[in-house]
Formats: C-alpha cells, structure tokens, sequence
C-alpha cells in the first residue's frame, strides 16, 4: 500500500500530538466558544431564513433587501449542499477504484 504525502503528514502529527484539541490553550477557550455561538447563530438564520426576510422587509420597509438576503441565504444553501455531494461523489469514486486520490 502506497503512502502519499498527506498520509505521512496525517500519522507524523498523530505522534506529535498536533490537532485541534492539542493546540486549544486555556486562553483560547473564550476564541472556541465564541466560535461555536457564531456557527448556532449562523445555522438558525439559515434554518428561519425566510421569516427573517419577511422581518427584514417590514424593519426596513424595503422589499427588495428582504428578498435579496433570501436570495444570497439559498445561494449559500446551494453551495454548500454542492460540496457536499461533491464530497460524497469522490469518496464513491476512492470506494471505487479502491485507491485514495
């Protein structure tokens, strides 16, 4: 079996312990938190993104910025659900071949 670069990399920082977790520093916790609120907030806006539109529109009595960050909401929505599948597609074609690319 043939081991590429990446591998290498992969098991030499296993060894030396280097991940996330390894260079999470007490100090660094409140970076993480912060982080992770932003991703939650982030996902309910996606999940309401249409109600959030509609207040939008009546905040700002603008029609147009409503609809427009709806818009930019579903082109996110879309790109991140092609990654997704494209993911899937190389991990099928790796399945495949039986060699990782």
């Amino acid at each position: 079996m043939k081991i590429n670069k990446a591998r290498k990399k992969v098991l030499r920082d296993l060894v030396e312990e280097k991940d996330e977790a390894g260079r999470m520093k007490k100090h660094e916790k409140w970076y993480w938190r912060l982080r992770g609120w932003s991703v939650l907030f982030e996902y309910w806006v996606i999940a309401f993104a249409l109600p959030v539109a509609i207040i939008l529109w009546l905040i700002t009595g603008d029609f147009w910025k409503g609809l427009g960050f709806w818009a930019v909401v579903q082109v996110y929505c879309l790109s991140a659900n092609f990654r997704g599948m494209s993911l899937h597609v190389e991990n099928l074609v790796e399945w495949i071949i039986g060699e990782t690319v």
